[in-house]
C-alpha cells in the first residue's frame, strides 16, 4: 500500500475520532474509555497497512460502537462500484428473517423464514449486520446494510436454506434491487385514492383519510398534505401511516403537526456539547492532579467538560402561522414501526407529548438528533449525531423508541394472505 493512502486511513480516524468526541452527546466514563481504546488499536492496524475494504469494515465496526442510529459510515464509490446486489429485499416480521420483495423468478420464496443464507445463520447474519450498522435496531441495520451485501458477503451466489429445508440458489445483479410497492393493493376496496405521489399518499376509506407518508425529505409532503384540508375537515379523523418513514426534514413534519394544535410547537428538549476555552482552561487547572473519583463529585461541572458531558439545554420551538389551528378539530391515528425514524419519530413525538393522537403498532426505531455529515479522505463519509433529543418533559425514547398505545405486532400469517392487520384495526 502507498504511504499516501496509509496517511489518509490515519488521517480519517483522527477526524472521526475529534467530531465523535465534540460533538456526540451520550457519553458516558465506560464508553469514553473503550472508544478510546479502540481507536488507538485501529490507528496501529492502519499503521501496518490494511486495504480499503478492511479499513471500511474497521471504520463501521468503530462506529457501531457508539450504539445510535444516526451514527453510520457510508462507503466511497471505489468500493461500490464492484458492488453485487441481492435480487430481493429482505426484512424482520415476527423474528423472522423472510424475503417481502423479490424479483418474478423467485416468488416461491417470498415469506419463507429463512434459517440459512450462505455460511450464516439467520441469527448470525442478524449479529454481522448490528455489527456494521446499528446495535439497538436490527431491522434497521438488516434495511441499510443488505444493499451492501458483496462488501460483506464475497460469494456472488448466495444459497439460502429455508425453515422448511427447501434450498436454491439466488445470483446477485448488478444493480441495486428496488422493488415494487405494493401498499394500494393492501387498502379497502372501497378506498379512493385522493392523491399518490413519491412522497405521499392520500385516500378516503368511508368517513376516514388515510395519509400515508413515506419520508419528509421535500417540502412537497407539506404542500401535498394540506391540499386537501377540506376533505380533512369533513372525514371523522385522519390515520396517518408512518410505518417505514425513514425521515427526513424534520421542519416538514413540524409543519404539517402545525395544523392540529393552535399554538406555537414545543418540539423537543435539545442536548449540545458545549466547548467553552476558559472552561477547559480552569477543569484542567482543577483537574490536574487530582486521580481518584471524588472529582466527579467535588469538581462536577470542570469534570464534565473534559469528558464530554458538559451539554447545553434548550427546549426547541417552532411555528408556522399559516397552518395553524387548521385541522386542531380531527381526531388522529398514527401507525408505526421498528423503521418508523428520524424526523417521523420527531413527527409522533409532537403529538404524544400533547396526547393528541392514538399511536398504533410497535416501538419506532429510537433515534432522533440533527447528524454531521463529514467526507472521508479514503472517499466515504461519516455521519454522527450532533444532539441529544427527547420529549419536551425529559421522557427519552434513544435506543428503545416511541411506544404506541395500543401494541400491534406485524404478523408472517398477514403478509402471506395480505392483509394489513395493524390498518385494520385503524379503520375499525
Amino acid at each position: 500500500m502507498l504511504m499516501k493512502e496509509v496517511e489518509n486511513q490515519i488521517s480519517d480516524i483522527l477526524k472521526i475520532n475529534h467530531y465523535v468526541l465534540n460533538l456526540f452527546p451520550y457519553w458516558e466514563d465506560e464508553l469514553l474509555k473503550e472508544w478510546d481504546k479502540e481507536i488507538t488499536n485501529l490507528v496501529l492496524k492502519v499503521s501496518g497497512n490494511i486495504d480499503l475494504n478492511n479499513f471500511y469494515k474497521k471504520l463501521m465496526r468503530l462506529s457501531s460502537l457508539l450504539n445510535d442510529g444516526h451514527t453510520l459510515v457510508y462507503l466511497p464509490e471505489k468500493i461500490k462500484e464492484t458492488f453485487t446486489y441481492f435480487p430481493f429485499k429482505l426484512a424482520i416480521i415476527e423474528d423472522n428473517l423472510v424475503i417481502v420483495e423479490c424479483e418474478d423468478k423467485y416468488q416461491e420464496y417470498l415469506l419463507k423464514p429463512i434459517k440459512k443464507l450462505n455460511n450464516f445463520s439467520d441469527t448470525e447474519f442478524r449479529d454481522l449486520c448490528i455489527t456494521y450498522g446499528w446495535i439497538s435496531n436490527r431491522e434497521f441495520s438488516i434495511n441499510l446494510l443488505q444493499s451492501e451485501t458483496s462488501f460483506l458477503i464475497e460469494e456472488d451466489i448466495l444459497e439460502l436454506e429455508f425453515i422448511d429445508n427447501s434450498k436454491n440458489e439466488f445470483k446477485l445483479i448488478d444493480k441495486k434491487y428496488e422493488g415494487k410497492s405494493t401498499y394500494i393493493k393492501q387498502l379497502p376496496k372501497q378506498a379512493k385514492i385522493l392523491h399518490d405521489s413519491e412522497e405521499i399518499l392520500i385516500a378516503k376509506i368511508n368517513k376516514k383519510i388515510l395519509v400515508k407518508i413515506n419520508h419528509f425529505m421535500t417540502e412537497e409532503v407539506v404542500t401535498n398534505f394540506y391540499k386537501y384540508a377540506k376533505d380533512y375537515l369533513k372525514a371523522e379523523e385522519i390515520i396517518f401511516d408512518l410505518r417505514n418513514n425513514l425521515g427526513g426534514n424534520s421542519g416538514f413534519a413540524d409543519a404539517i403537526y402545525q395544523g392540529f394544535i393552535d399554538e406555537a410547537i414545543e418540539m423537543e428538549k435539545a442536548y449540545r456539547q458545549v466547548i467553552d476555552s476558559e472552561s477547559v482552561a480552569s477543569a484542567t487547572m482543577n483537574l490536574y492532579n487530582i486521580k481518584d473519583d471524588t472529582a466527579k463529585k467535588k469538581y462536577k461541572e470542570f469534570y464534565e467538560v473534559l469528558n464530554h458531558q458538559y451539554l447545553e439545554v434548550i427546549i426547541e420551538k417552532s411555528n408556522f402561522k399559516q397552518y395553524q389551528g387548521l385541522l386542531k378539530l380531527v381526531k388522529v391515528k398514527i401507525l408505526q414501526n421498528r423503521m418508523t425514524y428520524s424526523s417521523a419519530e420527531n413527527f409522533i413525538i409532537n403529538f404524544d407529548n400533547n396526547k393528541r393522537a392514538l399511536l398504533i403498532g410497535e416501538n419506532t426505531a429510537g433515534s432522533t438528533g440533527q447528524p454531521a455529515w463529514i467526507k472521508l479522505k479514503t472517499g466515504g463519509m461519516f455521519m454522527i449525531t450532533a444532539k441529544r433529543v427527547e420529549y419536551p418533559n425529559g421522557k427519552t425514547h434513544h435506543n428503545i423508541g416511541i411506544k404506541p398505545d395500543v401494541f400491534i405486532q406485524e404478523k408472517l400469517e398477514d403478509k402471506i394472505n395480505n392483509v394489513d392487520s395493524v390498518l385494520n384495526f385503524a379503520l375499525s
